[in-house]
């Protein structure tokens, strides 16, 4: 086997790192990188509704200054909890 001794020490190296905790396996590295992409894509994810949740808002509150609900919206200010219909 033609195998220098360097390479042999830096594979054991990598060996004792991996099996300490020290250092990850490539399953781990695999897994990491999974997370990673994930965990991306859910806060893309979390801004998009919150933007598409705020844009509603807003259309909302357009309707409710609208001549049609104007009474309800002075009366109310926006206060839907207070069970002003």
């Amino acid at each position: 086997m033609d195998v220098s001794e360097n390479n042999l020490r830096r594979r054991k190296k990598a060996l004792v790192q991996e099996a300490s905790g020290e250092r990850l396996n490539a399953d781990e590295r695999a897994e990491l990188a999974r997370l990673r992409r994930e965990n991306k894509d859910l806060r893309m994810e979390k801004e998009i509704l919150k933007m598409y949740g705020l844009a509603r808002l807003r259309k909302v509150k357009v309707l409710m200054a609208s001549s049609a609900f104007a009474p309800m919206y002075s009366a109310c200010e926006m206060s839907f909890s207070t069970g002003c219909a």
